[in-house]
């Protein structure tokens, strides 16, 4: 198979190591806390010896997975995102306890509780706030089913793989020492419309409801007033997720209808960095000269740019269009 051949190619590189991809260049890949594994990219010209860094996704520092912000030095040039605009959205350090609190009045209420959630990082830290909520007497014991076709394996890797000497480096010390999440779950595959009842949790998959269980589950109990839908992620528009969180309407086959279920969202998993997060590493970058900015809404452009010109006059700052060729340091 053609995946077979392109992993016969690929070579696994730890963080923090140098190599030479190529003549004339060292990388190193340097830990942000994204998701797990994920890396910014230091790349050094040994002639010129200047460094470029490419952030990849930035992480938020939310996860209690994952260890903390690394922050390079020596920058010349840098290639950074910018997923959440010029805003910042500070989240409150008790959010987490907030959300465990809430879920547990709702299953005490007796609500269904329906939590979309992306299978890869966001089940896991779901889970890991239920079996804390669990602990503390916030949610009291109830059925919880995992809904995915590939989120049992991703559970098993989470609590028997990533929890061995190994991975040390890319965790944080309470993953290591305690695990990420106690077995208070059933996993299944799919699962039948009616059998998650009232005063029971569901986590399925996707994160947005646009696709598999998420997006049957709300067009089945979107009109059931004892039903409560739990956004934990980024809802990109068009899709059923960002209409129901920011109208509360539900459209299907071109008919639009007002939600009965509770919908609500937290922000407490966020897992991108906010413009203060990016400023900070941008800051202790050292001397940047040119940055390009990526990663980000159209609608945004103009306002993220601007922010960033006013926050670092020094540097050069520009938003690359589709099929555009930049070279860093030409006047």
């Amino acid at each position: 198979m053609e995946v077979d051949k392109i992993m016969e190619k690929v070579v696994a590189v730890p963080a923090n190591e140098r190599f030479a991809p190529t003549e004339g260049i060292i990388a190193e890949f340097l830990l942000t806390p994204h998701i797990p594994g994920s890396a910014m990219i230091k790349l050094t010209e040994l002639t010129t010896k200047k460094n470029l860094l490419y952030s990849g996704d930035l992480g938020s520092g939310l996860s209690p997975f994952l260890p903390p912000q690394q922050y390079p030095r020596g920058i010349d040039y840098l290639i950074f995102e910018a997923t959440y605009g010029a805003g910042v959205k500070p989240i409150a350090p008790c959010a987490r306890i907030i959300f465990q609190a809430l879920i547990g009045s709702y299953i005490r209420e007796g609500k269904r509780v329906i939590i979309p959630a992306f299978v890869l990082d966001r089940t896991q830290q779901v889970l890991f706030e239920l079996t804390k909520g669990m602990e503390k007497g916030l949610i009291p014991e109830t059925p919880i089913w995992v809904i995915g076709y590939s989120v049992a394996k991703l559970n098993r890797i989470y609590k028997e793989d990533f929890t061995r000497e190994e991975y040390v480096q890319y965790f944080s010390d309470q993953y290591q020492e305690k695990g990420p999440f106690d077995s208070v779950f059933t996993e299944r595959g799919s699962l039948g419309k009616n059998q998650i009842r009232h005063g029971e949790i569901g986590i399925v998959s996707t994160g947005m409801a646009d696709a598999s269980w998420a997006h049957e589950f709300v067009k089945e109990w979107h009109q059931d007033p004892n039903t409560v839908f739990a956004f934990v992620g980024y809802q990109a528009p068009n899709t059923p997720g960002a209409q129901l969180t920011t109208t509360g309407e539900l459209t299907i086959e071109g008919v639009t209808q007002k939600a009965k279920a509770r919908i609500v969202k937290f922000d407490c998993f966020s897992s991108h960095a906010n413009f203060h997060q990016i400023s900070e590493l941008i800051e202790k970058a050292g001397d940047v000269e040119e940055a390009l900015i990526v990663h980000l809404n159209p609608y945004d452009c103009d306002a993220v740019s601007q922010a960033y010109r006013e926050k670092f006059p020094s540097i050069k700052f520009h938003v690359p269009r589709i099929k555009e060729e930049y070279t860093f340091g030409e006047e």
